[in-house]
């Protein structure tokens, strides 16, 4: 159950940074008067690029770095975190996003 999760998760983000670069990109064709697909291709670069540098973060999840000893004064059971719980890592999330980004931008390329 957990894989569903994670990969429904990459697929929102990518689908989160295609958005950012089509809107970067209509704005950007609209201001310098080009081509969308030239500047779509560029916005993809931009953005894959700015992925790679978020995972280079190596942002742990946020329940590793509140969680001190055991469970909150006052919290059930079933409110703590699990610690087996298996999900992909912020940075693997950027890191494939980035990826995804840059192979997009690579295929549009191919296409000028």
């Amino acid at each position: 159950m957990w894989i569903l999760r994670a990969l429904a998760q990459l697929l929102v983000h990518v689908a989160v940074g295609v958005a950012c670069a089509l809107v970067a990109a209509a704005l950007w064709a609209l201001a310098r008067g080009g081509s969308f697909l030239d500047a779509f291709r560029i916005g993809c670069y931009v953005f894959g690029g700015l992925m790679f540098l978020l995972a280079a973060g190596g942002q742990q999840r946020s329940y590793d770095v509140v969680e001190t000893s055991g469970r909150l004064p006052g919290a059930r059971a079933w409110m703590t975190p699990r610690q087996a719980d298996r999900s992909l890592s912020t940075a693997g999330v950027f890191l494939l996003t980035g990826v995804a980004l840059i192979a997009l931008a690579v295929v549009l390329d191919s296409l000028r």
